[in-house]
């Protein structure tokens, strides 16, 4: 049975029904009603029900805030292309998952409904659901943990490998007789718990479709949507598209950076605008249709080595978890949170940690080999001064390499352009000219050197002493001792000579100066923050 809140019963009133959605319901009613599936009710609780697409749809989410979430939550889909290649393969689905299961008799009363009547000529009809209701916050967990304790038995041979994901099931054998014989035990499990195999829905030859792929001897591929690309969508429209996109990473060499031009034009819209594309964002959606339509992805073999590789592209940096020089699951850093400025540093930690947790998550095993963009000497100095690359690389005991071999799709992104980090020192130079910034009219610093007052200017404090800062980098190539009283601009310059740099930025065309600055300056700097609005000794 279902555990509840103790609160008193829901009743939410249901909404009027037009004519042709009540004749439509009425049909679903009469049929439900025959299958047994729900009865007349007189339960003291009500939740609405609506018509989509001939549907009926019941909305639970006042009973789901009542009720205690039990069982194993589902967390995901299984990941297709991790299932062995060399397996034999039967694909199978159970008829009416979800109506095969009863629903406890106390627990009946809870998800009751109405049907409405017309300018209200007679009482509602009301009923309630017998079986498990679509909907119900429990009805996911409650499917696969029912399913999966009927395949029991056939889990329990040794040779077989089930994949089960609510009514979907995966068997796999290594040989075509040991799959026959797990088969022929399978629907006597299942009539245990009255549930039974959809015959017409039996795949036993390749390619086999699955949760929303396709399994074939030569690779694994998704079902390919068509992108219908417009001039102008509304706000909802625009956002059911990239919803349709939103999936896609895993399967295309398409990283998040990429796709960012498109999710900022939902930013700061109201439901009745219109959002127009421009040109760049139409070749965005070509290059997004154009990859999908090529996308395929090797099998995995559990005998060859995992490899991660990280890898360059138009904005931000993205991976690819590879078998046999061929990938078999994209990996790309997460839409939300990314920092304005975002350094390749950074980008490659957060790539290989998330690259390593999908590899234990969907293979069980870390990689065996990790494939960085920066020449080995430059990354031994990275690690040493990063603390983000050194806990991403916490406890790994696989190898580093930088090199990926002779593979004509590598070479489709390009190389990276990248500034060995050696140019920022951590001591200052003794020889060294020594330059200080400061955006303010006034300082409390003594005057030891040349001064030069480059006059007043807009803008936030932050804008002004980054201003100050491309001032100087423009005016000394030779080696420097930057001081400035801004701890920002300090802390920001390391991290601009090899970064991505959100659009949204305010002093963006400075910052985009500063780096092109710094990627093209030859003489080391040393970077120091100095505390120029106190008059204090060493300060």
């Amino acid at each position: 049975p279902i555990q509840w809140k103790p609160r008193p019963p829901i009743w939410v009133e249901q909404w009027p029904l037009p004519s042709t959605k009540l004749q439509a319901l009425r049909e679903i009613i009469s049929e439900q009603l025959n299958l047994g599936h729900i009865c007349p009710s007189t339960s003291p609780w009500n939740t609405p029900i609506f018509v989509i697409k001939w549907r009926m749809l019941q909305d639970l989410r006042k009973i789901n805030e009542r009720m205690i979430i039990q069982g194993t939550p589902l967390r995901g889909l299984p990941w297709i292309p991790a299932i062995p290649g060399n397996l034999c393969l039967i694909v199978i689905d159970i008829k009416d998952c979800f109506f095969s299961m009863p629903l406890q008799s106390q627990d009946r009363e809870k998800f009751a409904f109405s049907v409405p009547s017309t300018n209200f000529e007679g009482p509602d009809e009301r009923f309630e659901w017998t079986v498990l209701p679509q909907g119900m916050a429990n009805s996911p967990a409650y499917c696969q943990n029912y399913v999966q304790d009927l395949l029991q038995p056939v889990s329990d041979l040794t040779y077989i490998k089930p994949c089960v994901y609510m009514d979907d099931v995966i068997l796999g054998a290594p040989t075509a007789e040991q799959l026959t014989e797990a088969y022929k035990v399978l629907p006597k499990c299942l009539s245990k718990g009255r549930l039974h195999i959809s015959s017409d829905k039996v795949q036993v030859v390749p390619p086999f479709q699955i949760l929303g792929s396709q399994l074939s001897l030569e690779g694994v591929s998704p079902l390919k949507p068509q992108l219908y690309i417009q001039d102008s969508y509304s706000l909802t429209g625009l956002g059911q598209v990239l919803g349709e996109i939103n999936w896609l990473p895993p399967w295309v060499p398409v990283s998040i950076g990429q796709l960012l031009p498109l999710f900022d034009l939902l930013k700061d819209r109201q439901p009745n605008d219109e959002i127009t594309l421009l040109p760049s964002h139409e070749k965005i959606f070509q290059d997004i249709q154009r990859a999908f339509n090529g996308a395929q992805l090797t099998r995995y073999t559990p005998e060859e080595g995992l490899q991660l590789w990280v890898l360059p592209s138009p904005s931000l940096l993205t991976a690819a978890l590879v078998q046999g020089g061929k990938p078999l699951q994209w990996v790309h850093i997460s839409l939300g949170g990314t920092p304005r400025v975002y350094t390749c540093i950074d980008q490659t930690a957060d790539l290989i940690q998330k690259g390593r947790d999908i590899a234990v998550r969907c293979y069980a095993h870390e990689p065996d080999k990790i494939v960085i963009l920066h020449r080995l000497s430059d990354f031994e100095w990275i690690q040493r001064n990063n603390g983000r690359i050194a806990l991403a690389l916490e406890g790994y005991l696989g190898i580093l390499d930088c090199h990926y071999g002779p593979h004509k799709w590598v070479t489709s992104f390009g190389r990276l352009d990248w500034r060995a980090p050696q140019l920022f020192l951590f001591k200052p130079m003794p020889d060294a000219l020594n330059a200080f910034t400061d955006g303010a009219q006034h300082s409390q610093q003594p005057d030891q050197h040349i001064r030069k007052y480059f006059g007043p200017c807009e803008g936030s404090a932050q804008f002004k002493e980054l201003l100050a800062v491309v001032m100087v980098l423009t005016k000394v190539p030779e080696p420097m001792n930057l001081f400035s009283d801004s701890l920002y601009v300090v802390n920001l310059l390391p991290g601009l000579l090899n970064s991505h740099i959100r659009l949204d930025n305010n002093p963006l065309p400075l910052m985009i100066q500063a780096h092109t600055l710094l990627f093209e300056r030859v003489n080391p700097i040393y970077v120091h923050h100095l505390r120029g609005h106190q008059n204090l000794p060493g300060l």
